[in-house]
C-alpha cells in the first residue's frame, strides 16, 4: 500500500532518487563492507533506583527500597510509593523507588533500514537506545538482546560494533573539523589499514557530509568562535560513520538544528542506511520531510510498544482503531498532539467534525483518511486499513468521539491493543526468526591503533591544543613574571642583618607556597575542562587510559620546567639571595620539582571531582592544611600530636626545607652591638645561616633528602590520579543483565 500526501509514509519521486543517488555515493566512495547486521530485543526491561522526590510522580504500586544498613538489609520491599514521593521526614531513611522505565519491549532494526524511535518526553526513548548501546552505567536489564541471532551483553559486545552519536557533541574545541575526523580514523580504523587509505577516507567523509568549507576551521567552544551547530553534529556524525559501523545508533540527532540543517544530516543517515547499515534514531516531532525518510517506525509510550512496523502504515494503523489524522497535517504532529496528549483535541474534532462519514470513507483507499477501508468486492463490508480484517461498528468510532478520552487511558487502551495485533505478531516472528543468522563474528570487533600509537597521537594533540590555547599560555606567562617580579620588588636586595632572617625565610616560604598553587590551580582547571572531553572519548573507545594520561603529563612537563625556571630566574637575584651558581641551581631544580608536585596535586583532585565550582571549593581545604603545617607558621617541633601526620604529607615542607638548608648554609649575619658596633656571627642572636634551620625544625633532612622525597611524592600523586581517573572513568559496561532461567 502506497500513501499519499502528508498523511502518506513514502518520499516524493525527487527526494528519493537523490538518497538513491546518494547511497550509492557512500557504497562507491566508501567501499563498504559492512556485514549486514539485525539487532533484535524481546521482552526487554530496564529499571533503576531513584529517589521518589527525583522522579516524576511516583506511581501506585513501584517497588521501594530502603537504603541497607547492612548487607543483609539490602532486600526490596514492595510497597505502594504512589503517596511516598513527598521527601521523607527529618531523621528517617527515605524510600528509593525502584523505576522501571522499559517494560517487556520487544522488537527490531533492520539491516539497511532507517528507523525513527518516536514518543513523548519520558517513554523511554533515550533508555532503550542506550541500553541497545550498552551506554548505560547503572541500572538492571530484563529481556534478552540480540544481533544477527545470537544473544549479546550489549555493554560488551554492540559498544565495539556500533557507533552511537551523542545528542550533545563533545569535541575538543581546539581541533579543527578535519583533526577530529582524522583523530577518529586513526585511533578507530582496523590496524590493517594502511595510513594513506585512513587518510582517503577522511577526505571521503568531508565530503559525502559537505564539511569541505569548514574542515579546517576549529571546532569552537563557548570562548572560542567555531564552526556552527549544524556543522559540529554533522562532524559528530563523520567521526562515528568513518568507522564503517554496521548499527549505527543517534540519539537526538536533530536536536539544536536548524530545519535544512537537520533535512541535510537526516538526508546523510537516510543515504548510509540505503548503502546496508542499521541506522537508528530517536527523534522528538520531525518535520514532515523527515518523517518520510524513515523506512520503519517504533513509538513509544510509557516505557511500552505503542506501535512498530513500517513507517507508511503506521497513520492507518492508529486510523483504523479511531484516531484519523486529518488532512495537511504532519503525521509526527498528530502521534504526539492527538494520539499521545491531549492539548488539541479541539483543533483535531473541529477538522474531523468537516468531514462527512461515508466521504472519508471512500478517501480511505487512497490512503488521505485514516481508518477503514470498504472491499469492493463486497459493498456491506468495511476492512482493517492494516490486515483486510473485517471490522466492527465499534471500530468505526468516530475520531472525535475517540479522542475525547483521558489521555493517560487512551495511552493506555492503545498500548494494550498493540499485543493482541497481526503487526506485533509479525513483529515477534521477525524476532524469533531474524533475517541472518550468523551471529557477531570475531572480525567484526574493530581493534584499532596500539598503545604506542595511541601515545603518540594525543602527544601531538594536546601539544596543538596547549599551543592554540593562547589565552591560557599568555595568562600563565604574565602570572609567572608578574609574581616573580612582585616577589622581587617586595623583597629587594634583603641585607645579612638580624631582620633579614624573617625577611629570607618569609620569601623562601612565599616561593614554595605559590609555585604549590599556581601549579595546581593551573593544571585543575584546563583539566576539569578537558576531563568532559576525555570521558566521552574513552568511552567511544578512542583509546587506553594509560596513553591518554601519559600524554597529558608529557606535554604539561615543559610548562612547569620553563614556568619556574623562569621565576626562580626573576626573583633570586633581585632578593639577593647567595649568588653562587650551585645555590641557584639545587633552588630552580626544587622549584621545579615542587612545581611538578602542585600540578600532580591539581591533577588528582580534578581526577577525583568531576565538577570544576566542587574542585575550586576542595583546593583551599587542602592547600590551607599544608601550608599552615609546613614549619613556618607552627614549628614542626610543636606540632599537636593529633596533627602529627600532616607535615609528612605536605611538599611544601619539603620544598621550604630545601629553600632552608640551600639559602642558609655558610650564610652568616650580623648585628649591632650595645656599643654602636657592627658584629657578624658569634655574639649576635642568630649568627649563623645553620642556627635557622635548626630552630625552624628543619635539620634533620639535607637538601637532597627533600627533593627525594618531592620525586616520590609527585610519583604517588600522579599514580593516585591516575587510579581516580581510571575508576570514575571506567566505560559503562551496560546495565546488570538478569540472566534468563533455562527450562528443562
Amino acid at each position: 500500500m502506497q500513501l499519499n500526501g502528508v498523511n502518506g509514509g513514502g518520499t516524493t519521486n525527487g527526494s528519493s532518487a537523490v538518497l538513491v543517488r546518494g547511497s550509492s555515493v557512500v557504497e562507491q566512495k566508501l567501499q563498504f563492507s559492512t556485514r549486514p547486521m539485525t539487532v533484535a530485543f524481546k521482552d526487554l526491561s530496564f529499571t533503576v533506583t531513584v529517589k521518589p522526590n527525583t522522579y516524576p510522580a511516583a506511581k501506585a504500586g513501584d517497588k521501594a527500597t530502603a537504603p541497607a544498613a547492612s548487607a543483609s538489609a539490602s532486600a526490596s520491599i514492595d510497597v505502594d510509593v504512589g503517596a511516598a514521593a513527598a521527601p521523607a521526614p527529618r531523621g528517617k531513611k527515605q524510600l528509593l523507588v525502584e523505576k522501571k522505565i522499559l517494560k517487556g519491549v520487544t522488537g527490531s532494526f533492520e539491516s539497511a533500514r532507517f528507523t525513527a524511535i518516536m514518543g513523548a518526553s519520558g517513554a523511554g526513548k533515550t533508555s532503550l537506545l542506550n541500553v541497545l548501546a550498552g551506554e548505560v552505567a547503572a541500572g538492571t536489564v530484563d529481556g534478552t538482546v540480540s544481533v544477527n541471532g545470537q544473544e549479546i551483553d550489549p555493554g560488551r559486545v554492540m559498544r565495539r560494533i556500533a557507533g552511537f552519536v551523542f545528542q550533545d557533541d563533545i569535541i575538543l574545541g581546539t581541533m579543527t573539523v578535519r583533526e577530529a575526523i582524522t583523530m577518529s580514523a586513526l585511533l578507530r580504523l582496523p590496524r590493517s589499514l594502511a595510513l594513506e587509505t585512513k587518510m582517503a577516507r577522511v577526505e571521503t567523509v568531508i565530503q559525502l557530509l559537505r564539511l569541505d568549507k569548514c574542515a579546517d576551521t576549529l571546532i569552537g567552544s563557548a570562548h572560542v568562535k567555531g564552526v556552527s551547530g549544524g556543522e559540529r553534529k554533522r562532524a559528530a556524525v563523520a567521526m562515528e560513520m568513518i568507522t564503517n559501523p554496521s548499527i549505527l545508533f543517534c540519539d537526538e540527532p536533530t536536536s539544536g538544528l536548524d530545519s535544512f540543517s537537520a533535512f541535510s544530516l537526516c538526508q546523510t543517515l537516510k543515504s548510509l542506511a540505503a548503502a546496508g547499515c542499521t541506522v537508528v534514531a530517536t527523534i522528538h516531532q520531525p518535520s514532515s520531510e523527515i518523517y518520510h525518510m524513515f523506512d520503519e517506525l517504533l513509538l513509544l509510550a510509557d516505557g511500552r510498544v505503542m506501535y512498530m512496523g513500517e513507517l507508511e502504515y503506521a497513520v492507518e494503523y492508529f486510523g483504523a482503531r479511531g484516531f484519523s489524522c486529518p488532512r495537511y497535517t504532519n503525521p509526527a504532529d498528530y502521534f504526539f498532539m492527538s494520539v499521545l496528549n491531549d492539548a488539541t483535541h479541539s483543533m483535531f474534532d473541529e477538522d474531523a467534525d468537516n468531514h462527512d462519514d461515508e466521504k472519508d470513507l471512500g478517501e480511505v483507499a487512497s490512503g488521505t483518511s485514516g481508518f477503514a477501508l470498504k472491499d469492493e468486492s463486497d459493498s456491506g463490508s468495511y476492512h482493517s486499513a492494516i490486515d483486510g480484517t473485517p471490522m466492527t461498528t465499534l471500530a468505526l468510532v468516530k475520531p472525535n468521539q475517540a479522542v475525547k478520552e483521558t489521555a493517560d487511558a487512551r495511552v493506555q487502551r492503545l498500548l494494550n491493543m498493540w499485543p493482541t495485533t497481526e503487526q506485533c505478531a509479525a513483529i515477534e516472528e521477525r524476532v524469533n526468526n531474524p533475517t541472518f543468522t550468523d551471529g557477531v563474528k570475531s572480525t567484526d570487533l574493530k581493534v584499532g591503533a596500539s598503545l604506542t600509537e595511541q601515545y603518540q597521537f594525543l602527544a601531538r594533540r594536546a601539544f596543538k591544543n596547549a599551543l592554540r590555547n593562547r589565552f591560557m599560555v599568555r595568562a600563565r606567562l604574565g602570572q609567572t613574571i608578574f609574581l616573580g617580579l612582585l616577589v622581587g620588588l617586595i623583597f629587594l636586595q634583603i641585607s645579612d642583618d638580624q631582620a633579614s632572617v624573617q625577611n629570607r625565610t618569609g620569601a623562601l616560604f612565599f616561593v614554595a607556597t605559590n609555585t604549590v598553587m599556581t601549579g595546581t590551580m593551573g593544571v585543575m582547571t584546563v583539566f576539569s575542562v578537558e576531563k568532559v572531553v576525555f570521558m566521552r572519548e574513552f568511552s567511544s573507545r578512542y583509546y587506553k587510559l594509560l596513553p591518554y594520561f601519559a600524554s597529558k603529563i608529557m606535554v604539561e612537563l615543559p610548562f612547569h620546567v620553563l614556568f619556574p625556571l623562569l621565576y626562580v630566574g626573576i626573583l633570586y637575584f633581585m632578593i639577593g639571595f647567595q649568588a653562587t651558581a650551585s645555590k641557584f641551581f639545587i633552588m630552580a631544580f626544587t622549584t621545579v620539582i615542587l612545581a611538578n608536585c602542585g600540578a600532580g596535586l591539581g591533577l588528582l583532585i580534578g581526577c577525583m571531582v568531576s565538577d570544576i565550582a566542587v574542585a575550586m571549593a576542595v583546593v583551599p581545604m587542602v592547600l590551607l592544611p599544608l601550608m599552615i603545617f609546613s614549619g613556618l607558621f607552627l614549628n614542626l617541633n610543636d606540632t599537636p600530636y593529633e596533627f602529627y601526620w600532616v607535615p609528612y604529607i605536605s611538599p611544601i615542607r619539603y620544598a621550604y626545607g630545601a629553600f632552608l638548608n640551600n639559602e642558609m648554609d655558610g650564610l652568616v649575619f650580623s648585628c649591632t652591638l650595645p656599643n654602636g658596633t657592627e658584629h657578624h656571627g658569634l655574639g649576635c642572636p642568630i649568627p649563623y645561616g645553620e642556627t635557622v634551620v635548626k630552630n625552624l625544625g628543619f635539620d634533620t633532612l639535607s637538601v637532597l633528602e627533600n627533593c627525594i622525597i618531592l620525586i616520590c611524592m609527585w610519583i604517588v600523586l600522579l599514580g593516585t590520579g591516575y587510579l581516580f581517573l581510571y575508576k570514575n572513568s571506567k566505560r559503562p559496561s551496560g546495565a546488570k543483565m538478569v540472566p534468563k532461567v533455562k527450562s528443562h
